[in-house]
Formats: structure tokens, sequence, C-alpha cells
């Protein structure tokens, strides 16, 4: 396999990372809280002060992307993962990698808890981010319509940070993530 990176995004992957999206699925768009094709979105996270926007890049083409985001108000110290890795380059670990980055995002954040949701069926994804200490939370029945119109159950997966935080200090990594 050809070598992963994940780093924050930056003005230099804004081309790619746009192509990335338009050749994304609609079904794939709908993870994303924004309408990702408008004009403007992914210059307002280059711009925004709050949340983390990563990529992952196979020899410099975005395979993937993380949008962490905080919530606001009284869920400000709840942030939400999504993650969206391109068809082509799916069960490579590009994920499990993106996921990783959203964890120790939330702890630079000072987040208390992470939640990501997915399609109930997507057995595959759910297994990836319980093996990285997120446990089902809520599943919202007949919650997302496919372009069929058809219905599918929404299940929200959290992780609290604090276990990643005790983690992280217990082998030693806390000063390695503040170089």
């Amino acid at each position: 396999m050809n070598t992963v990176s994940i780093t924050r995004l930056e003005p230099a992957h804004v081309d790619g990372l746009r192509l990335f999206l338009a050749q994304s699925s609609a079904g794939d768009r709908t993870y994303f809280r924004d309408d990702v094709l408008a004009n403007g979105v992914v210059d307002s996270w280059l711009a925004r002060t709050t949340g983390a926007y990563h990529v992952a890049l196979v020899e410099g083409e975005v395979a993937g992307l993380l949008v962490l985001e905080p919530g606001v108000e009284w869920g400000r110290h709840v942030g939400e993962i999504r993650i969206v890795v391109a068809q082509g380059f799916r069960r490579r670990g590009i994920g499990r990698a993106l996921a990783r980055r959203a964890l120790i995002a939330g702890l630079e954040l000072d987040l208390d808890k992470l939640v990501v949701q997915v399609a109930a069926e997507d057995e595959a994804t759910t297994s990836m981010f319980v093996t990285l200490a997120f446990e089902p939370e809520a599943l919202l029945r007949g919650h997302v319509r496919d372009d069929s119109g058809d219905t599918h159950d929404l299940l929200v997966l959290a992780h609290f940070v604090e276990s990643t935080r005790g983690a992280v200090a217990a082998i030693g990594l806390a000063e390695a993530m503040e170089m």
C-alpha cells in the first residue's frame, strides 16, 4: 500500500479536496453538515478557528477527509466527527487513521465527548469505531432517507475523551502531542 499521511487542511489541498468532494457519492456527501459542493464551504473550513479539518493524502491525492466540529452553547463540549474515504481507497486503514486523528483532535480541542453518526447497517464502520472505544449511544429508527426514498436507521456512537486523555498520559504521549 502507498504511504498515507494525515495532515491539517491547508490552502495547498483545496483543489484536490474540491475534486475529492465532487467525485464523492451523494450518499457520502450527506455525512457533512454543509453542502460541500457549494461555493465557499471549503474556504470557510480553512478560515474557522474552531474544529479540526484534516485530509488523508496518498501520493499527493486527497483520499479522505475528517471534519471534527464542536457543538455550540450547551453542547460546546461535544465534538461531532464526520469522515469520508474515497471509494477507491477504502479497506486500506485510511478511515481508521482519520478516526484516530479525530481522537487526538478531541484532546487538542479540550472536548469531553466525541460523537459519530453511522448508518446502522454499516457493520464495518461501526466495528472500526467500537475498536477505538466508541460505544453505541442511540439508535434513531427510520432517521435517514436515501435517494430511493427508503428509510434507514442511524446509529450514534460516542467516545468520552477523558478515557483517551488518561491513556495518552499513561503511555507518556502527552509531551509528544505538545510538540
